[in-house]
C-alpha cells in the first residue's frame, strides 16, 4: 500500500503497528524535527488554524469554540500552543493520511477538526467510551469523551456508532473496524485450554465489582473442580510504566485473588489468555468484546456506576447477581461451547463484537486506511 502514513504520535505507532505493518511510508509526527522547518508549511499552519475560527459554515463550528473557551485562558494558551506545533509538523510531513489511536484526547481531536479538510485524519476507538458526564471523575479517568468532533471514525463495534450519536458527536465518516489494538498477540497451536475460568483484570483494583468477584469465585472455587486465571493489565516488561507501577499493582490483585487463582502478567495480552480460557469474565473491559467477536464465551459484571451497563446489557443477562445465580450463571455456560453461547446471544454479539472478521481481524481497518 503506497499511501504515506502518519501518525499522531509515538503511542499510536507503538499499539497500531502491527495493524499498519503493510504501509510501506510511514512516519511520527512526534519524530518531525524542526530543522525541517520551511516557510511553506509555516504559512499553511497558520491558514489551517485560522479558516475554523473565520468561517461561519465550518463543521461542529460551535460546539468546538464554545468547548475551547471554557478552559479558560491559561489552559486555552496552552492548548493552542500544543496545538499548532502539531499543525506545523503535519505540514512539515504532509502526508495522505493520519492516524490516530488516541480517541480520548481533545488535543487530537481538535487537530482532526483544524486539518481534515486539507489532510484526511482518522481516528480508531481503542477502548470502551461512555460519554455520561456522571463518569467524568477519577475511577473512570480516560473512559468518559466529551461528545465533539470527528471527520473519519473508526469504531469498535456497532454499538458505539449508536452510542456516540446519541451522545451528540459531530461524526463525518464512521466505520466499523474492531479492536486491531487489542488483539492476541502470542503463540497459537498450544491445543485446548489453559483454565476454566479467565478473569479479565482492570488497571485498577479498587472497584466494588472486582471486590464482589473475587468473593463470588473464591466461593465457586471451593464448591467447583475449576482452574482460574487473573490475566493482568500490566506487564514485567514495559516501555511505558516502570516496573514499580507493575508490582504495587500486582501486589493489589493478589490480594483479592491469589489464594485460589493464578495472576498472569500482561506479556502477550489479555485476550490471548482469554482464547485459551473455556470462559472470561470481567468488569467492562475492551478484551471482553474482542473475545465475544472472536467467538468465545464471557460473562461481564457490574457492581459500579450503573451508566457504564450500557455496553453489555444487550446480553440480557443480570450483570449484579447475588452469589447463587453467579454460580448458576458459570455452571450454565462452562456447560455450553463456543457455538451454543453464539446462538443464543447472536442478536447482542453482532452489536457488541469488537472483530469484524475473525480469519482477517485486521482487514477492515487496512481496506479503510488505504482508501
Amino acid at each position: 500500500m503506497n499511501k504515506k502514513i502518519s501518525f499522531s504520535d509515538r503511542d499510536s505507532q507503538r499499539i497500531l503497528a502491527r495493524a499498519c505493518s503493510q504501509f510501506v511510508e510511514v512516519c511520527c509526527l512526534d519524530d518531525v524535527k524542526f530543522r525541517d522547518f520551511n516557510v511553506s508549511a509555516f504559512l499553511r499552519s497558520i491558514r489551517l488554524l485560522l479558516r475554523p475560527f473565520q468561517d461561519k459554515l465550518y463543521p461542529a463550528r460551535k460546539l468546538m469554540i464554545e468547548n475551547l473557551y471554557n478552559k479558560g485562558i491559561y489552559r486555552r494558551s496552552r492548548f493552542l500552543a500544543s496545538l499548532a506545533i502539531k499543525v506545523l509538523k503535519l505540514n512539515i510531513v504532509n502526508p495522505d493520511v493520519v492516524v490516530c489511536a488516541i480517541d480520548n484526547s481533545e488535543l487530537y481531536i481538535y487537530l482532526d477538526w483544524v486539518v481534515h479538510k486539507n489532510t484526511r485524519f482518522v481516528t480508531v476507538q481503542n477502548a470502551n467510551r461512555w460519554h455520561d458526564s456522571n463518569l467524568d471523575n477519577a475511577f473512570y479517568l480516560g473512559f468518559f469523551v466529551k461528545p465533539l468532533f470527528r471527520s473519519d471514525f473508526g469504531v469498535l463495534g456497532a454499538i458505539d456508532r449508536e452510542m456516540h450519536e446519541a451522545a451528540g458527536w459531530y461524526l463525518g465518516r464512521c466505520r466499523t473496524v474492531g479492536n486491531v489494538v487489542g488483539l492476541p498477540n502470542g503463540p497459537s497451536g498450544l491445543g485446548g485450554n489453559l483454565f476454566s475460568i479467565c478473569v479479565i483484570a482492570n488497571s485498577n483494583a479498587k472497584r466494588s465489582t472486582m471486590h464482589i468477584v473475587a468473593r463470588y469465585l473464591r466461593a465457586y472455587s471451593s464448591a467447583r473442580d475449576v482452574s482460574i486465571c487473573i490475566a493482568l493489565k500490566r506487564s514485567v516488561v514495559s516501555v511505558v510504566e516502570d516496573i514499580g507501577v507493575f508490582e504495587e499493582s500486582y501486589r493489589e490483585w493478589f490480594e483479592l485473588f491469589g489464594d485460589f487463582a493464578l495472576l498472569v502478567p500482561n506479556q502477550f495480552g489479555g485476550v490471548w489468555v482469554g482464547m485459551h480460557s473455556e470462559i472470561t469474565i470481567g468488569h467492562y473491559s475492551t478484551s471482553l468484546r474482542t473475545l465475544i467477536g472472536l467467538g468465545r464465551r464471557v460473562l461481564p459484571f457490574n457492581f459500579d456506576a450503573p451508566e457504564v451497563d450500557s455496553y453489555f446489557s444487550p446480553l440480557e443477562f443480570t450483570l449484579r447477581p447475588t452469589e447463587r445465580q453467579f454460580f448458576e450463571l458459570l455452571d450454565a455456560t462452562l456447560k455450553m461451547t463456543d457455538r451454543q453461547y453464539y446462538r443464543q446471544y447472536c442478536t447482542a454479539i453482532q452489536r457488541l463484537g469488537a472483530v469484524v472478521d475473525p480469519n482477517n481481524p485486521f482487514g477492515a481497518f487496512r481496506q479503510w486506511i488505504g482508501e
